[in-house]
């Protein structure tokens, strides 16, 4: 006689084999998900950081330099770099001379540059943005920035030393 159909053991060893196949599945899309976004939150951060730093080497390199940079500082981080820039071409939002400029975080999480009247948002958005260092060596007229851009749990710090050529103008 043919036995036609399967056996319940044979049945049960199909759906654990199938099961335990579906779990390894479904730990890989878990952590496929959750890597993701913290690849993409590390990746929001650099970029922020990079921006922010370019930005801020770009204003600050024709600062004048025969005057000190104002260094506000909280308890934790520096809230806002304040320097002087005469007026040049190469940055053409500077209207008038001298132009004061002013880099910090503001309430919103957002980090803004002043510049005499006008606001430019250079980063937004993201959960902090200090600018987590920042120093002044008068003998070789630089500008040490440290800036750390955090996004969720990841963050980006950076350091720069930016040389103020705005006093060679002068």
């Amino acid at each position: 006689m043919k036995n036609k159909g399967v056996t319940l053991v044979e049945l049960i060893v199909v759906i654990v084999i199938s099961g335990f196949i579906v779990l390894a599945m479904t730990c890989q899309w878990v952590a496929y998900v959750k890597n993701s976004s913290l690849i993409s939150d590390q990746f929001d951060a650099t970029t922020d950081a990079s921006l922010a730093m370019h930005s801020m080497e770009r204003v600050l390199r024709w600062a004048v330099s025969s005057a000190t940079p104002s260094i506000n500082t909280d308890a934790n981080y520096v809230t806002s770099v304040t320097v002087t820039i005469n007026k040049t071409d190469s940055l053409p939002e500077i209207l008038s001379s001298p132009t004061t400029v002013i880099f910090g975080l503001k309430a919103n999480n957002s980090f803004e540059c002043t510049v005499g009247a006008a606001t430019y948002v250079i980063a937004k958005d993201i959960t902090s943005f200090p600018i987590a260092g920042a120093s002044w060596d008068s003998v070789n007229k630089e500008l040490t920035l440290q800036i750390t851009a955090t996004k969720n749990a990841r963050s980006c710090s950076l350091e720069s030393k930016v040389h103020l050529l705005g006093g060679l103008w002068n």
